[in-house]
């Protein structure tokens, strides 16, 4: 099981990009969330301001399948997810849908094969370029530091089941802190 502190990435981003969502409601008429988990989890943090627990993250972030979290980004969302991605931005919104998926479906064949070999057997090259296509930062880091961050990423995508949309989403709201800082 994942500890806090390989956890805290998804925590504050998670929180950002659901908060609106607490109560259940997607916008457009859409409702989908039924989870007492969700509302339990949403509840305590924002009545009590209490950090959440690594476990409960995961299991309200595991209520978010990849196709679920796509289906509800807007376009905008879509092309900004496409760029950190280094994905070509253009086309109609199902077509990015389906790039981003298709991109997922890479990223999590390649997480299998990592974990199956080890990270340990990665060359530093072969480390950075794992790191970037999922959107960790690579410049200024120790590659020590990258295999921390990939194994957390492996541990939270594969282990323990987390959406990559919303792995990726979370590396995206950190972007622009330093890396190792701590929130």
């Amino acid at each position: 099981m994942a500890t806090n502190a390989s956890i805290k990435l998804c925590v504050t981003p998670l929180s950002r990009a659901l908060a609106p969502h607490s109560g259940g409601y997607a916008g457009g008429g859409a409702v989908y969330f039924g989870s007492d988990a969700f509302e339990e989890f949403f509840r305590k943090v924002r009545s009590t301001g209490e950090s959440p627990s690594a476990e409960d993250v995961i299991n309200v972030a595991r209520l978010f399948d990849d196709d679920l979290t796509l289906d509800n980004l807007s376009r905008p969302q879509l092309v900004s997810m496409c760029r950190y991605m280094g994905i070509n931005a253009f086309g109609t919104d199902n077509f990015l849908r389906g790039t981003i998926r298709a991109r997922l479906l890479q990223l999590r064949r390649d997480d299998q094969l990592i974990d199956s070999e080890g990270i340990d057997s990665l060359s530093t090259s072969e480390l950075q370029a794992a790191c970037q296509s999922r959107g960790i930062r690579t410049s200024g880091v120790s590659p020590a530091r990258l295999r921390e961050e990939l194994a957390t990423w492996i541990n939270l995508h594969l282990h323990n089941r987390v959406s990559g949309v919303l792995l990726v989403l979370a590396r995206a709201f950190q972007f622009d802190r330093k890396p190792g800082e701590d929130e």
